[in-house]
């Protein structure tokens, strides 16, 4: 999972959150998209869900580990991630 912020604008959050892996260079890879109301996404989502749209807003992007259980932000090493936590 993936989630993303940006400024809100108009009617919108602006959070996107990306639930399956895509590859943007396969034009092959038709993952489906739908808008959700920030409030529906809250009220259907989980911890998780929430701890990644609070991180999101501070870092701009973060992705969810599935092996570890943890966010990330993309681009920033295991080891300085790690080095954080210690």
């Amino acid at each position: 999972m993936s989630v993303q912020f940006a400024d809100a604008r108009g009617q919108f959050s602006g959070f996107s959150v990306i639930y399956s892996e895509l590859d943007p260079d396969d034009p092959e890879d038709a993952t489906p998209a739908s808008v959700v109301c920030l409030h529906c996404l809250l009220e259907d989502g989980d911890a998780q869900l929430a701890r990644g749209l609070d991180l999101a807003r501070v870092h701009g992007q973060v992705d969810f580990d599935p092996e570890s259980g943890e966010w990330f932000v993309p681009g920033v090493s295991r080891a300085r991630r790690a080095s954080a936590h210690a």
